[in-house]
Parts: structure tokens; sequence; C-alpha cells
């Protein structure tokens, strides 16, 4: 993974925190957009800046050239602050009080997870799991590939004693004995409501997952439950 040199600032009021670090650009792309607040109550005395969410505005990129960060390396031209390093905190606190190296690495890891070790990290055999994925497509063949993607991963993770709710599976079965509407707009009560009931959500990476206005609206309604989010390779 490329890493590069980058500047750590923000202005506290009555003090300014900075650094010089080297990183990589996907974790410093995580903790930009995530919501990791860095918690500065060791070093600023103002107790609104105790826990703070970084942007652009604090990280710059400084130089990724191969040769430029070896030599930071070699010279340990590091300095000052760097944000990893300090404890965080998630918005919704699922991450409370760990260290931001720490947070930012479990959520590139659960971005990046196959099946099979999404389903060993469950331990407790009636954790109940929604399954976000796609559906919606002007091509009623994707739509049928969609359903069909979806509804396989969920009877493989039933097939291993776990309990995982698709509402596409059985929305889509639904419309074969009633007709009705099949966008997001009509099926968004039914899905946020079984989601409110349930203890995780894995979004299931197939392809459109990111363009999906249903997928957004529940990883945000799951985030703000405090829910664990799990992301799925399409393999």
């Amino acid at each position: 993974m490329k890493k590069g040199i980058y500047k750590f600032h923000i202005d506290c009021d009555s003090v300014i925190v900075e650094g010089i670090f080297i990183d990589t650009a996907e974790r410093v792309d995580v903790l930009i957009k995530s919501n990791i607040y860095v918690d500065l109550r060791t070093i600023c005395n103002d107790s609104d800046y105790h826990r703070v969410k970084l942007s652009k505005a604090n990280i710059h990129l400084i130089n990724d050239d191969k040769d430029g960060v070896k030599a930071c390396y070699d010279y340990k031209l590091r300095s000052g602050y760097n944000p990893f390093d300090f404890i965080g905190t998630t918005e919704n606190e699922y991450y409370n009080r760990q260290p931001v190296s720490y947070i930012v690495d479990e959520i590139i890891r659960k971005s990046k997870m196959n099946l099979n070790d999404a389903i060993a990290q469950v331990r407790d055999k009636d954790t109940v799991i929604y399954i976000a994925s796609p559906y919606s497509h002007e091509d009623k063949n994707v739509i049928e590939q969609n359903f069909v993607k979806v509804s396989q991963l969920a009877s493989e993770v039933c097939a291993n004693g776990l309990v995982a709710i698709s509402p596409i599976t059985y929305g889509h079965t639904l419309l074969d004995f009633k007709e009705m509407p099949s966008d997001w707009l009509f099926w968004k009560n039914f899905c946020l409501s079984i989601l409110n009931k349930c203890d995780k959500l894995w979004v299931y990476k197939i392809p459109g997952w990111e363009n999906s206005n249903g997928v957004a609206e529940e990883i945000k309604v799951a985030t703000e439950l405090g829910m664990d989010i799990i992301y799925i390779n399409h393999e």
C-alpha cells in the first residue's frame, strides 16, 4: 500500500496541534471520511475541543514520492503529533475511546470481508443479521440477478446456523403473488422497520451497491443505531 508524508494541523484557539507523519492514503481517507472523533483533551485546555472531527483542512499530503517517503523514514523527519496516536470515538460510539489507529484498521478490515470471515466472527447464534444489497434497475435481468445473488448469500448464512434476513429475498418473492411497486420509496418503511429490530448490518457489495439509495439509507440508519456494520465482498 502506497504511503505518503502528511502534515497534521488543527487550531484549538489557545493551542495549535500539528505534526508530520507517514501513513497510507487509504488509512488517511478513512480517518477523514468516517465519523471518527479525535480526543484532544490531553493537549487542548478548552473542553469544547475534546472531541474533534478531522477533515481535509486538518490533514494535507506533502509528498507521496517513494524516495521522499524513504528519506523521511531514514532521517527520522517525522515530528510533532500524529492523529492516529490519539484516542478516538465514533459518532455512534460503537468504538468508544479506543486508539484512532485501531478504529481505522477495524473499519478497513470490515470493509473487505469475505463471507466465511464474516460468519466466523458471529459468536452469538441468536444475533439477527440484516443483509442490505442493491435491487432496483432499469434492466429486469439485473433485478433478477440481484435477487438471486443476495438470496444465495442469505441461504449460505442460514445454512451455517445463523439468523439472516434479506428483505429483497422476501419482497421479490411477494411480487410474484401480488402486483405492487418494487421501488425503495414503497419498501422503505418495511425495510427500516425490520432493520430496527436487527443486531448487525451486512452490506453485500454486488455491482450497484454504492449507488443504491436504499443501501445508503440502511447504512445511515444502522450507523445511527450504533450497529456493527460489515461489508461483504462479492466473489
